[in-house]
């Protein structure tokens, strides 16, 4: 099960506000469908999604979070569009990609989940 979610890009003490890891809710998406959760399972996977020569080493500002889900396992994914970066969140640990080469493949199935 993948929630998508648009977030504010900073985050936010405030304990009365729904957020993510921190970072304040604006709205929700309709559950990624079938294809779009394969889609973007295929985006994540890929090798030629990441530049792993370079890294920015940027903080992450997202605009989006995906929270994907399988029985108790949880994953978060926030997406970055202005340093095109990911921030996977998972058990607490973090690691940040940057995925310049799928940045167009990305933000087309964000603009189709939140139109």
């Amino acid at each position: 099960r993948a929630l998508p979610y648009k977030v504010k890009p900073q985050k936010s003490k405030e304990q009365d506000i729904k957020n993510i890891s921190g970072y304040p809710v604006i709205s929700e998406g309709p559950a990624l469908t079938p294809d779009q959760l394969d889609r973007f399972k295929t985006i994540l996977l890929d090798e030629k999604t990441y530049d792993f020569k370079w890294a920015k080493k940027a903080f992450v500002f997202p605009d989006y979070a995906v929270v994907l889900k399988k029985g108790d396992a949880e994953l978060i994914v926030f997406i970055d569009f202005y340093r095109k970066e990911l921030l996977f969140i998972s058990d607490g640990k973090e690691l940040i990609e940057d995925f310049d080469n799928a940045e167009k493949q990305v933000k087309s199935l964000m603009d189709e989940i939140f139109k």
